[in-house]
């Protein structure tokens, strides 16, 4: 009897088939739930959960904030940041993600070395103005926090490669809302007074301030 040559070659096939089948399904469920892939981090986290200094380093940047001042990686050295990206159209996970920082600027009030930074995702519409407008309405102490707005592609640049948060325009075709208009991570980042990006934490959940604060305590200790 003839063997079947041909049978490594289908089953090849067909197992490709289904990882793109997958890639595909996954990448579609994203764009319906406004939440991006997030872009894959290879570096270890140590047993406290957080990463270790050095290994995940915050690129230079330099933006202008709701004040029209420049500002960069000089403006937090030797400081603790938290960081994430939102725009001001979005009623849904970015008011909510605002709300939950402006409550853990209010727990860290009393310390004087920690400040935080919010990307726009929508520069072309985020100015200057309507960032102040937006940090005014939150109540959020703009000395100490950043509404940070520039040229789209830097700041994209910047929140992938940098902040390894991931972002993009949506399909204007799938916008119900101004909040469809962007998807973007949900995540806050943790970075050290040495610029290092220590840890992630998910913007929406309540818990997420006691772990920042608990995140930032173990590092001081430490420093």
């Amino acid at each position: 009897m003839q063997k079947n040559n041909h049978r490594p070659q289908l089953l090849l096939a067909g197992f490709m088939g289904v990882t793109l089948f997958g890639l595909i399904v996954t990448l579609l469920v994203s764009k319906q739930q406004n939440q991006p892939p997030e872009v894959a981090i290879d570096s270890p986290s140590d047993q406290s959960g957080l990463f270790p200094p050095g290994v995940l380093v915050l690129p230079e940047f330099s933006f202008l904030n709701s004040h029209g001042a420049s500002v960069s990686n000089e403006n937090f050295i030797g400081k603790f940041c938290v960081a994430d990206i939102i725009f001001t159209r979005c009623s849904g996970p970015c008011a909510m993600m605002t709300q939950r920082m402006k409550h853990l600027q209010e727990a860290v009030s009393d310390v004087d070395d920690v400040q935080f930074l919010s990307l726009t995702a929508d520069p072309n519409y985020d100015t200057q103005e309507i960032l102040s407008k937006y940090a005014e309405k939150f109540e959020a102490q703009t000395e100490t926090w950043h509404f940070l707005t520039g040229e789209k592609e830097m700041i994209y640049r910047f929140a992938m490669k940098g902040l390894k948060l991931a972002v993009d325009e949506n399909d204007p075709e799938s916008n119900d809302s101004y909040q469809d208009l962007f998807i973007h991570s949900t995540r806050f980042v943790l970075i050290d007074p040495a610029g290092s990006i220590r840890g992630y934490f998910d913007g929406r959940l309540e818990e997420t301030e006691t772990e920042i604060i608990e995140a930032i305590q173990s590092i001081r200790t430490s420093l």
